[in-house]
């Protein structure tokens, strides 16, 4: 079994997103997630973002709230902003 540190699961976590991983390193991605709290937020929110591009601004907000990634009231605006 591979195992990761976590700049390879950062990475293997972006191209995940463009392609689909070998078992062994879906594998080992979903190992290393499990045991690193870090890597796990930083999944999450790839992921959101990737979902979030297309969205508009009504379903942002949906997905901000469903999602349950906090942040700053700020940084939402910046997102906002450079989405629109």
């Amino acid at each position: 079994m591979m195992m990761l540190n976590c700049r390879e699961a950062s990475q293997l976590t972006s191209e995940s997103l463009d392609h689909p991983l070998s078992w062994s390193k879906r594998f080992a991605l979903r190992f290393h997630l499990s045991m690193c709290k870090y890597c796990k937020r930083y999944a999450r929110q790839v992921r959101f973002i990737h979902q979030i591009v297309d969205l508009g601004r009504d379903e942002l907000e949906e997905a901000w709230d469903a999602s349950g990634i906090q942040m700053p009231e700020d940084a939402k605006k910046r997102i906002r902003e450079a989405l629109h």
